[in-house]
């Protein structure tokens, strides 16, 4: 086993690095975990961004979904170029839709797509409730709609070809309603609006969509639960803003029939509105289609009640996410809403129509989405975002701990390169292995109790007596274990360097500043010079530390100690200006700025994120470090100086690289069993739909 023991670091570096790149699903979060926007949904290299759209058009050209997807992913975003060209790239995208509606005219979901799509930009349904939210100093000035009139009609006859075959699905005519009111043709919208209100169910194809595209990047790479649920919780759904504006648009309508005095079309429209909006609330695939349903419903019936002068006022809702707080909110919310179901009906027999008050009565009451938002803080469901906010933390940190890693292997090698060949006496190779012991044996110890954490974390059965999951715990030491990593690795050369200031260590014995033997007008400005040198290297490092807002209190312990060791850099150069020779003061000032320029690198990559400032920072220093290496060749009284310090930087930069690659693989296994349950929970809501799904757990 002697073989094991020599340069076993890099053998466990290697070993764990090697282990990532042999697993398809680690090399594929390793790979947009090194990226510096890890979540930035246009540069992410998980989901079905434009390359692998175009890879698998271009391998299945008969194949209509994969056809689909890559016309998606290149819709037109507005740029700053001039109207003309935007307006062509807008019509470009929009007639692919509809040739390969032509050449695929059985599939529906391709018109629900191009539908979707034609809401994501502003239409021009009511302008005034679109920013009423807003001061009237702060709302834009009137907008025309964002695509011609010829686009808009080509989508209104997508919505009638796709309701000839699902005569039952109210979405079609709801996107019709859409397009009239952008069009401002109020009376084909209520009359589309009408046909929405005698369908059955309303499928927009969204959860249709999710499975389609996981099924068509599963063809070019693994699919991990981040895969599912970014597909599945980061979805847009833009023709629901739309389609509340519609609702808004036929409400006014409403209004304006009840204040001419026609009080039996008021009632009508409304009754239509909510019964469109109905067909939303018995959706099985998104709590979100059911919410809105039943918020289309409330409005209709209180905005028919307020022009009638029977305004219901709503009441203070409680505010707070704990269970209780939700069931209290659910209870007040019900009590609300059998109220306002109470006086439409009241207000419908008033008019004769019985018919409409029935209906009040037997939608309104009946908040299934309220109760299934509720049911989500449930012990059942508690830990299922939980879990997925840890998940996400523990994929953020370690991105972190992958650029600690690497990082540290940088300095490593160039550290290793400068010092290969160096005669170290006894004592200092002593000193340095216990240095690194002490290192790895806390990297140990760090590492044990953050696998027993994220272990906790991943398991049902682990509550405590205000309900809070072990999993919070899980991700407090997520938040600071990167901190954790830079103290621990940072604590010896802080603390060998002020022993190197106090005692002059490897150098000739300092005079005291204050010395007048020798003191001249060149050596204040010597001293001037390298002070003012030093100190702008501190407090650059400083300032790149502070920078970010917010942070752990072990990033502020560990930036403060970095800024304790760049006072002693300050002190350093400033007493052996006035102590030694030029070419001496230089290199052994530039000794003491190299590894503080390092450690500032690595807190300037880990608060920006910015791969380039490491780079750049870094280049610096190798540039300070080359010269150090020039003057200490030229001035032999500071070989070992420098040596001493370039050589506690190999130590412990090959620590800090062991390290943060133990930790990146312990992580990703302690969080294996709930990456395994999460994934098992997306596939069940991808199966049934979330509604059912949520609805099967409750009845467990």
């Amino acid at each position: 086993m002697r073989w094991l023991r020599k340069r076993l670091g890099l053998k466990l570096f290697a070993a764990c690095w090697l282990l990532v790149l042999l697993i398809p699903s680690w090399r594929q979060d390793a790979r947009e975990q090194w990226g510096s926007e890890t979540w930035s949904f246009e540069n992410s290299t998980r989901g079905l961004n434009r390359e692998k759209t175009a890879l698998l058009a271009s391998r299945s050209r008969d194949d209509w979904a994969a056809q689909l997807e890559h016309i998606s992913a290149q819709y037109p975003w507005i740029t700053s170029d001039s109207f003309a060209k935007n307006a062509a790239r807008q019509r470009s995208f929009f007639d692919d839709y509809a040739r390969l509606s032509r050449r695929f005219p059985r599939e529906n979901a391709i018109r629900k797509a191009w539908l979707r799509d034609v809401t994501r930009g502003y239409l021009d349904i009511d302008w005034e409730a679109a920013y009423a939210h807003l001061p009237a100093q702060d709302r834009p000035k009137k907008q025309e709609n964002w695509l011609p009139k010829s686009q808009i009609e080509a989508a209104i006859a997508a919505a009638r070809e796709g309701a000839k075959i699902e005569p039952q699905n109210s979405f079609f005519p709801w996107m019709e309603t859409v397009f009239q009111f952008a069009l401002k043709r109020p009376d084909d919208a209520l009359a589309s609006l009408e046909r929405a209100s005698r369908g059955s169910y309303f499928d927009d194809g969204t959860l249709q969509t999710v499975r389609r595209r996981l099924e068509l990047l599963s063809r070019v790479q693994n699919v991990g639960w981040g895969d599912k649920s970014r597909a599945l919780w980061s979805f847009l759904l833009p023709h629901f803003g739309k389609i509340h504006l519609s609702v808004q648009a036929a409400m006014k309508i409403s209004s304006q029939a009840q204040r001419r005095g026609d009080k039996g079309r008021a009632l009508q429209i409304a009754a239509t509105v909510a019964r469109a909006g109905a067909t939303l609330s018995v959706s099985k695939d998104s709590l979100i289609t059911v919410s809105v349903g039943e918020s289309i419903q409330q409005t209709a019936w209180r905005d028919v009640l307020k022009s009638a002068g029977r305004d219901i006022k709503a009441p203070r809702f409680p505010g707070g996410q704990s269970l209780m707080e939700q069931q209290q909110r659910l209870a007040v919310y019900q009590s609300h809403y059998e109220e306002l179901a109470r006086a439409a009906a009241v207000y419908a027999r008033e008019l004769n129509q019985e018919a409409i008050a029935e209906q009040a009565l037997n939608t309104l009451p009946h908040l299934k989405g309220q109760q299934l938002a509720a049911s989500y803080q449930e012990n059942a469901f508690n830990g299922t975002f939980r879990d997925a906010r840890h998940l996400a933390k523990a994929f953020w940190h370690q991105s972190r701990l992958m650029r600690l890693s690497l990082v540290g292997a940088v300095l490593w090698v160039v550290a290793f390169a400068l010092t290969f060949r160096a005669a170290l006496p006894a004592d200092f190779k002593r000193a340095m292995a216990s240095w690194a012991a002490f290192c790895v044996g806390a990297t140990a110890v760090l590492l044990g109790v953050g696998v027993v954490y994220f272990g906790l974390g991943s398991t049902d059965g682990f509550f405590l007596d205000d309900g809070e999951r072990v999993s919070s715990y899980a991700l407090e030491y997520a938040r600071n274990l990167s901190g954790l990593v830079a103290l621990l690795w940072s604590f010896p050369v802080i603390v060998t360097a002020l022993l190197n200031v106090v005692k002059g260590h490897a150098m000739k014995r300092p005079r005291l500043i204050l010395e007048t033997r020798g003191f001249s007008a060149q050596r204040m400005v010597k001293i001037l010079i390298y002070g003012v040198m030093s100190l702008s290297v501190a407090t650059f490092s400083l300032i790149a530390g502070l920078a970010p807002s917010g942070g752990s209190d072990w990033d502020r312990i560990v930036i403060a100690l970095f800024f304790v060791f760049g006072v002693s850099v300050v002190a350093a150069g400033v007493f052996h200006a006035a102590t030694t020779s030029g070419n001496q003061c230089l290199a052994a000032t530039l000794a003491w700025a190299v590894p503080w320029l390092l450690l500032g690198a690595i807190v300037v990559h880990e608060s920006f994120h910015h791969t380039i400032w490491a780079v750049l920072i870094l280049a610096l220093a190798l540039v300070f470090l080359g010269l150090s290496v020039h003057l200490a060749n030229r001035t032999p009284p500071t070989i070992r100086f420098f040596f001493d310090v370039m050589a506690r930087t190999r130590v412990l930069a090959a620590t800090l690289a062991v390290a943060s690659a133990i930790f990146y693989v312990g992580v990703k296994i302690a969080v294996l069993p709930q990456e395994a349950r999460m994934s098992a929970i997306l596939d069940a809501q991808l199966q049934r739909g979330e509604v059912a799904w949520l609805e099967e757990r409750l009845k467990r």
